[in-house]
């Protein structure tokens, strides 16, 4: 990419994360800024392998593990 691309790209990851981190922080993760980031990679990487992967089933399961992981890691879980 030109860097103007990859400025603008950069940008909005920033901000994603900055999203994440203000939502971390709100249920007072210790490291709010460092949890954000890690987050993003997961999700990037589990959506980018989920459409990578052509049987709908292997896919589809790559997302709920990753899901399932960073509901638990983060504390997420929505009790039923």
């Amino acid at each position: 990419l030109s860097p103007a691309s990859r400025e603008a790209f950069a940008a909005g990851v920033e901000r994603l994360r900055a999203k994440l981190a203000a939502k971390l922080a709100m249920i007072r993760r210790p490291d709010p800024q460092g949890d954000a980031g890690s987050m993003l990679a997961e999700l990037v990487g589990a959506l980018s392998l989920a459409r990578a992967d052509p049987d709908p089933v292997r896919s589809d399961a790559i997302l709920a593990r990753s899901r399932a992981a960073i509901n638990t890691r983060f504390g997420l879980e929505i009790p039923r």
